[in-house]
């Protein structure tokens, strides 16, 4: 078997789409119901544990979202970044994670929101 990144077969992996997906090996259990419903997506190492195959790119998104769900212990994380700000200082990121929202923590956004405000000030005397 060929993983997707050999020094890292659990991922964090990037996929051609521009999802991210990642097995978290202190959770799985080897249950392996993922291997089953997107077999170009994953099998199991040689730790018994799912990792992320090259040929991951050959599964849809609808597959490889219906194998992350069937896993009994939600140790596979797909998501796909949708919205990246940068600051001078700081990065907020916005991400969909199984169909759910994940938004940076509260502290993260304000800074966000001041240094835009900071700008938008700046702008303004200019």
């Amino acid at each position: 078997m060929e993983w997707k990144d050999a020094l890292k077969p659990a991922g964090p992996v990037t996929l051609n789409n521009g999802w991210t997906v990642e097995v978290d090996h202190g959770v799985c259990i080897g249950a392996a119901p993922c291997t089953a419903m997107a077999p170009n997506t994953f099998a199991l190492d040689d730790d018994a544990k799912a990792a992320i195959l090259a040929t991951v790119d050959q599964d849809d998104q609808e597959t490889i979202l219906n194998a992350a769900r069937s896993c009994p212990v939600a140790a596979i994380t797909p998501a796909i970044t949708a919205c990246t700000r940068t600051t001078a200082n700081s990065s907020a990121t916005v991400s969909a994670v199984l169909g759910w929202t994940v938004a940076a923590p509260p502290a993260l956004a304000q800074e966000v929101e001041q240094a835009e405000t900071s700008q938008e000030n700046q702008a303004e005397e200019e």
